[in-house]
This record gives C-alpha cells, sequence and structure tokens, in this order.
C-alpha cells in the first residue's frame, strides 16, 4: 500500500506518540512508585484489594462524565440541529470530536476497569500502587486525547497511547501472574 507524503508525517507523529508516551509510563511509574507516597490498601486482602480497585474506579469515570456532559451541552446549545436531531447525519467538527471522544472513552473506561479489577486480585501487594499510578496515566492520556483531538485527529495520539500503554503492561502483568500462579490463586 502506498502511503502519501503526508501519511508518512502523520506515521511518524503517532510513532513518535507512542514512544513518548511509552517512555512516559514506565519512567514516571517508577519514579511515583518509587519516591511518592502512592495509597495502597493497609491490609491487602482480596477483599480490600476489591474495594480498592473499584474507589480507584471511581476516578476512571470521571472523563466519561465528562464526555457525557460535552456531548449534552453541545446538544442543548444547538437545538436547531443536533439538539432535536441527534442522529443528524451531517455534524460539525466540534460535536463530530464529542461524539467520538465519549464512544472511545467509555470502550478505554470498560476495558481499563476490568484489566484494573483481574489485576489487582493478582499482583504481589507490592505492586499495589501500580493500580493508583495507572489510573492517573488513564486520567491524563484522556485529557491529552481530548485536547488532541480538538486540535487535530492526528493529535490525539498521544494521550491515546497514554491510555493504552498502562493497559498494554497491565494486561502482561496480569497475564504473567495468572500463568504463574493460576487462576487459583489466594483463594
Amino acid at each position: 500500500m502506498k502511503v502519501s507524503a503526508e501519511g508518512r508525517r502523520n506515521q511518524r507523529h503517532v510513532r513518535l506518540s507512542g514512544i513518548s508516551a511509552t517512555v512516559l509510563t514506565v519512567v514516571g511509574s517508577y519514579l511515583a512508585i518509587k519516591y511518592l507516597p502512592v495509597p495502597t490498601p493497609s491490609t491487602p486482602s482480596l477483599i480490600n484489594r476489591l474495594v480498592f480497585t473499584i474507589r480507584l474506579s471511581f476516578f476512571s469515570l470521571i472523563p466519561l462524565e465528562f464526555g457525557t456532559v460535552n456531548v449534552a451541552y453541545r446538544r442543548f446549545h444547538d437545538m436547531d440541529n443536533h439538539g432535536s436531531n441527534p442522529i443528524k447525519e451531517k455534524v460539525d467538527y466540534g460535536m463530530a470530536v464529542a461524539q467520538r471522544f465519549l464512544q472511545n472513552t467509555l470502550e478505554q473506561t470498560v476495558s481499563h476497569v476490568i484489566v484494573q479489577l483481574v489485576m489487582c486480585t493478582v499482583i504481589p501487594a507490592n505492586y499495589l500502587p501500580v493500580l493508583t499510578v495507572f489510573t492517573f496515566w488513564f486520567l491524563i492520556g484522556r485529557l491529552f486525547f481530548f485536547l488532541g483531538y480538538m486540535k487535530s485527529p492526528i493529535n490525539r495520539a498521544f494521550g491515546f497511547a497514554l491510555t493504552r500503554i498502562s493497559r498494554i503492561i497491565s494486561i502482561a502483568m496480569t497475564s504473567y501472574y495468572l500463568l504463574t500462579n493460576g487462576l487459583a490463586f489466594e483463594l
């Protein structure tokens, strides 16, 4: 498949965004866990881990609520178009971004919360700070995704990568501990 010069520039931008987000996530997570008082359950029993992670999930819902309010606000203030007909075929750029941000954030939030819930049940207690730090990256990633998207679709790459990298690491950690300890770990 032949890619145009602009397409190659966009690919470089996406690649650089992904690399930058990966470095920031790995280095930032290490430094945060090593030097900051990251909250974790005082007694890391299975129930406490789950309760702690469910409470963390509340913060993961903030971008979803923002996306919902953003779409509702735009519909309310454009009653002649989007407000009276939310399935209108042709939408302006701001509304299109708001709708796509909301849809993508719903998808990312579901995946993030499920992975965090499973991960909290299998990782060793000394890795529990990762849950808090990765929730922070999720929030920052969603913010950069939205701000970048509002500027230009290609600029959403860094925020998307920030959101995704911590989830990839979470999936890798969860897979490792599930495979090495088994599904019945600490049950």
